[in-house]
């Protein structure tokens, strides 16, 4: 798997259909036999791949969304209960973690991390003659 593997379309569509699946990068272009570097070359070589590529993502992410969702909010069954190694008893387990998740993204103005920041800074330069000739030539004004 070089950067040297032929480029075919039969490639290409392996390629984003692992991305659709919500594969990485690195999933996919396994899947694809060539390497990241590759489908990158790929990527910067041809606009319309380009395109695809960020469709193809977007259409995986949705999919990784909607299966956060089902495990935050209808949850998943869990096998707690073996009778004569058959599962006989499961509970419904649910992701808070992920439901946290889901909020952040959709309304970040209500419940994402809040920051504060301080945007004062002061920098001191000590120039030596030569570099504020240089600097005074370019225009630049030093207070």
């Amino acid at each position: 798997m070089t950067s040297f593997s032929k480029r075919t379309k039969k490639r290409e569509a392996i390629f984003l259909d692992g991305l659709r699946r919500g594969f990485s990068v690195s999933l996919a272009a396994s899947a694809a036999g060539v390497g990241r570097s590759t489908v990158y070359d790929w990527r910067l070589d041809c606009s319309i791949f380009a395109e695809q590529w960020d469709d193809a993502k977007e259409e995986g992410t949705d999919l990784l969304e909607d299966e956060a969702w089902r495990r935050a909010v209808t949850g998943i069954d869990k096998h707690v209960g073996f009778y004569q190694g058959v599962s006989n008893v499961t509970v419904k387990e649910y992701s808070d973690t992920l439901l946290i998740l889901l909020l952040k993204s959709r309304r970040r103005s209500k419940f994402g991390d809040k920051l504060e920041t301080d945007s004062e800074a002061s920098v001191s330069v000590n120039l030596n003659e030569e570099d504020r000739v240089i600097l005074e030539r370019a225009g630049i004004r030093l207070s």
